[in-house]
């Protein structure tokens, strides 16, 4: 079994939180190139603080998903941290699938940046870490 990862990918956005989360929802609507990922539900609505939706797939035995707007007092900076441990039956293929996830985030936070202006330094920011378990 593969151990947990974690993944925050952010973008700094020079819009509101209303149109970002607008456009993060259109996005969703969109399939992706690779459907690898849970299928989840976003809120129409922008949620009071974060957004957590999990689930499970054929290749991922957990996922949590959670989305968050910070306002700034010149931007808003959009972040999704996903926390996922795949089911892949061997060290390459665990790389291949950690290494997908990573270019889905990546590519829907420069596809968001398409459509609302952004800081070009602080677009599509990721960093992927494997999580410690903690054992009794």
């Amino acid at each position: 079994m593969s151990e947990p990862y974690h993944l925050r990918c952010w973008t700094r956005f020079y819009a509101s939180p209303e149109e970002i989360w607008e456009a993060q929802r259109q996005l969703a609507a969109q399939p992706p190139p690779v459907a690898v990922t849970p299928t989840l539900d976003w809120p129409d609505a922008l949620p009071d603080g974060a957004c957590v939706r999990t689930g499970a797939n054929g290749l991922f035995s957990s996922w949590e998903h959670e989305r968050s707007l910070e306002t700034a007092s010149d931007a808003t900076r959009f972040l999704d941290a996903v926390t996922f441990t795949t089911r892949a039956p061997n060290a390459s293929l665990d790389r291949v699938v950690r290494r997908v996830v990573l270019e889905l985030f990546l590519r829907r936070h420069r596809k968001a940046a398409d459509l609302l202006p952004t800081d070009r330094r602080a677009t599509a920011v990721a960093v992927m870490r494997t999580l410690e378990l903690e054992i009794d």
